[in-house]
């Protein structure tokens, strides 16, 4: 960054060019176009211009910083939000140390700015290093310290001509201090790195595409993550609810359908535990969704110390599987999963949980909350429902095999319809979220031993 190279810009040139780059948040993502920033930067050297490759590492600094910038405006990536936290630090921090070039009349005495075209050259230096940091600091390789330099070389960096005019200030303590803070992703970000995690490094996509379309496309081209086996032993968290109610055994039919517990939440095991059934992604995003809230809601240090992590945590599983039946309302057989939970009697989970903590209306409004969340898909596990899709009912097929493992392989055998059916729809959503097998547990201790009063005195 040297005085001999600057020259005098119009006003209405610098704040047009900083008007239309500014970066715009939206959400967690943002926009932000580096191209005009570089050439704001271009009279101090023509190094840093878009189509120039300051770093010589193969990638013109503006096809380089659109790498981060395609990254930065899309929040479904799975490298946005380092990227993102990376890049608002790194921003940032220059930010926060250059300003005072601008407040000072540093570049506008030095390089015969006015105050509009100062900032916008402050703003430049910010926005291009939030980029441009991530590379790698100075002495992590020739190519990527060229970066670096910009800023500060002991000579006539950035940091280097700005702080030379504060009185008491040192630029290489300043600079020292910055690199200690600012984010580096250069396995990500830089020519060596590999932003999708494909093998391939940038650089060798950016050799391979016709353009800088098509080297974002390349680059950040992420499959489809694999389907998610989860494992969970329903019968060993019915067992351990059993204890409580004895309704609840694996053995036990609570909600009186014709299929005992263990049998019914072992069709739910089975799918979870086989990412190859085409309802695998459906059940495994329900019961994930149900366990979210069930956690939030169950999974409190008050209840943990009462009833100990192991039965909450049978009550979370068992829950988020049951509350994929149907709600209130819809069929006094799935009702009764439901009730454990919440009922008139105030005797539920969640009236034992909530009722003297927040008072009864907040309880109310607390399980009708939950309820508008929980994800069903009865039309799947439930007794009436047809897993498969052969037209048969969970239940008939129960009945006509008599046995867990028969009934298993004959509800979730999809070879005999000849392709594999499109699974139902879920059913309209107004079922609970927040409750779950533990208002079995808590009711059944609150009718043994006074636990309701145990819990509403914690």
């Amino acid at each position: 960054m040297r005085r001999t190279r600057i020259r005098v810009w119009s006003l209405a040139a610098m704040v047009a060019v900083a008007l239309c780059a500014s970066p715009l948040a939206v959400g967690q993502a943002i926009t932000v176009d580096f191209d005009p920033y570089l050439t704001v930067l271009t009279p101090f050297s023509s190094s840093v211009g878009p189509n120039q490759d300051r770093n010589n590492d193969g990638i013109p600094n503006g096809d380089e910083l659109a790498l981060v910038s395609a990254i930065l405006a899309d929040e479904s990536l799975p490298i946005h939000e380092a990227v993102r936290e990376a890049f608002v630090t790194n921003r940032d921090r220059i930010a926060s140390d250059l300003q005072v070039a601008v407040d000072e009349g540093i570049l506008q005495a030095g390089f015969s700015l006015s105050d509009a075209e100062a900032q916008a050259v402050v703003d430049a230096l910010s926005i291009v290093g939030g980029g441009w940091m991530m590379w790698g600091n100075i002495g992590e390789g020739e190519a990527n310290a060229r970066f670096q330099t910009f800023y500060y070389n002991g000579s006539d960096g950035a940091y280097d001509m700005i702080f030379a005019g504060v009185p008491g200030a040192d630029a290489v303590d300043v600079w020292t201090d910055a690199l200690g803070e600012f984010i580096v992703l250069s396995d990500i970000i830089a020519q060596t790195g590999d932003a999708n995690g494909d093998g391939t490094t940038n650089l060798d996509h950016y050799q391979a595409a016709s353009d800088r379309a098509e080297y974002l496309a390349m680059a950040l081209a992420f499959d489809d993550p694999e389907p998610e086996p989860l494992i969970i032993d329903f019968d060993a968290a019915l067992t351990l609810l059993a204890n409580i109610d004895s309704t609840l055994a694996p053995d036990q039919d609570r909600n009186q359908d014709g299929i005992p517990n263990g049998d019914e939440l072992a069709l739910i095991a089975a799918i979870l535990a086989d990412p190859s059934l085409p309802i695998h992604q459906q059940v495994y995003d329900a019961f994930m969704a149900n366990h979210a809230i069930l956690e939030a809601d169950l999974n409190l240090p008050a209840v943990i110390d009462v009833y100990g992590q192991d039965l909450i945590d049978a009550v979370i599983n068992v829950g988020a599987a049951w509350m994929m039946w149907n709600s209130f309302g819809e069929g006094e057989a799935n009702a009764l999963l439901r009730t454990v939970f919440f009922n008139s009697s105030r005797d539920g989970v969640y009236n034992l949980v909530y009722d003297d903590a927040v008072g009864e209306e907040q309880a109310d409004a607390i399980w009708e909350a939950a309820l508008s969340q929980f994800v069903m898909l009865s039309g799947i596990v439930s007794q009436t429902g047809d897993a498969n899709g052969d037209g048969t009912t969970n239940l008939d097929h129960y009945l006509a095999t008599g046995d867990r493992s028969g009934y298993l392989n004959s509800a979730l055998d999809f070879d005999e319809n000849g392709e594999d059916p499109t699974p139902p729809p879920p059913d309209p959503i107004e079922g609970l979220p927040v409750g779950g097998p533990l208002g079995l547990g808590l009711l059944g201790l609150a009718l043994v031993g006074g636990a309701a009063y145990i819990i509403r005195r914690k």
